[in-house]
């Protein structure tokens, strides 16, 4: 019985709180994630007219797919001479259509100028988008009938797109 009551009063005082009260102590873990920025063109798919009979209208559409996870304004540096063709007998400039699409092959937003006065001038403001995503900057380009009836040889041009990060 003695070994009994001895063995309960020692359970009870590992039981009982401390007399100099109970000790409480809070240690801290630093947390953080970086989410990267995401702006990036991927490979082009070039604007080609192909091989035009003299006197005949032409059409020919290209695109540049741009990857990304913040807002863009872009810009066309080479302005009013955005996509003319330079060849054996001077300039050719089509007429273009341009703007961004969530695919390659229709635009949905169009750019406000494809040859714009000045390198400066923003053709298009966009936000950020919700996540990550691509949509294509698209060239669709028309060369008349009477544009085409110059001298024989490859007439080519570049065009430049200029997208900055907002």
């Amino acid at each position: 019985m003695k070994k009994l009551l001895l063995t309960a009063i020692g359970a009870a005082l590992i039981a009982a709180p401390s007399l100099a009260g109970a000790q409480t102590i809070t240690g801290s873990i630093a947390a953080s994630a970086t989410i990267q920025t995401v702006f990036a063109f991927g490979t082009p798919s070039p604007l080609n007219f192909g091989v035009i009979t003299p006197g005949t209208a032409a059409t020919a559409s290209g695109y540049i797919p741009l990857q990304r996870n913040v807002g863009v304004i872009y810009t066309l540096p080479d302005a009013a001479t955005t996509g003319r063709l330079v060849g054996p007998a001077g300039n050719l400039t089509p007429t273009y259509t341009c703007g961004i699409g969530t695919t390659n092959a229709a635009i949905t937003s169009a750019f406000s100028s494809c040859t714009p006065a000045t390198a400066a001038t923003a053709v298009l403001t966009i936000a950020a988008p919700a996540g990550l995503t691509t949509e294509y900057v698209i060239f669709n380009g028309s060369l008349a009938a009477g544009q085409t009836n110059i001298a024989p040889g490859t007439y080519t041009g570049t065009i430049r797109i200029t997208a900055t990060a907002n």
